[in-house]
């Protein structure tokens, strides 16, 4: 199963000065993460949304904001806190050799 997460500004983020005003532009990958949930294994891959924020309906002065992506369990890894969680368990616990 496949979910995409776009993540988007808090509201607080996207109040601009007068005059400015935010427009989205584009989604960036951040990464992919693999979850398991009832014996269903889930690729989620998120996605961070890019906003310009532009002067008076014009580009000239744009300044490019995004929001932050959670930290991953295990830096560089794919795997979330319950597959962890379900890995340490079957090894641990239930002796279950490693592939």
């Amino acid at each position: 199963m496949l979910e995409n997460t776009a993540l988007d500004l808090a509201s607080e983020k996207k109040i601009c000065a007068p005059g400015w005003q935010p427009v989205a532009v584009s989604q960036h990958f951040v990464r992919i993460n693999f979850e398991l949930l009832r014996l269903n294994m889930i690729r989620q891959e998120y996605f961070f949304k890019v906003y310009n924020k532009i002067r008076g309906g014009i580009s000239v002065d744009s300044v490019f904001v995004h929001s932050h992506a959670p930290n991953a369990v295990i830096t560089s890894s794919m795997a979330t806190f319950s597959l962890s969680a379900q890995i340490i368990h079957d090894k641990c616990e239930l002796d279950v050799p490693t592939l």
